[in-house]
């Protein structure tokens, strides 16, 4: 089992493509970060971050990540992973919605 919480700082710099000028400001930003074997070649894992605008708190972001992994290889070297991925944003730009998830099954190979 592994796990962690990390907070910083940030600076965000972005386009805004409308008006063809520039946003800025400072974010606080707290991640967080779990691993949990089932196995010797299966394992959950989940993830999260959050990023709120230091001066408005009504303005952040939040990306959770949760997901199964299991090694199709002894080595470790290819694996299946199935993981939901979100992405929400508080203050989305025009015309887009607050939440983008996504249901992800991939392989994984490790060099």
């Amino acid at each position: 089992n592994e796990d962690s919480v990390k907070p910083c700082h940030c600076y965000h710099r972005r386009p805004k493509f409308i008006c063809l000028t520039t946003e800025s400001h400072v974010t606080m930003r707290a991640t967080e970060k779990f691993h949990f074997g089932l196995s010797d070649r299966a394992r959950l894992w989940d993830s999260a971050e959050i990023d709120p605008d230091a001066e408005d708190w009504g303005n952040y972001i939040i990306i959770p990540e949760f997901g199964i992994e299991a090694d199709l290889l002894a080595n470790k070297s290819l694996s299946l992973q199935c993981y939901l991925h979100d992405n929400y944003n508080s203050r989305p730009a025009p015309g887009r919605l607050k939440n983008d998830a996504k249901t992800v099954i991939a392989i994984d190979y490790k060099f």
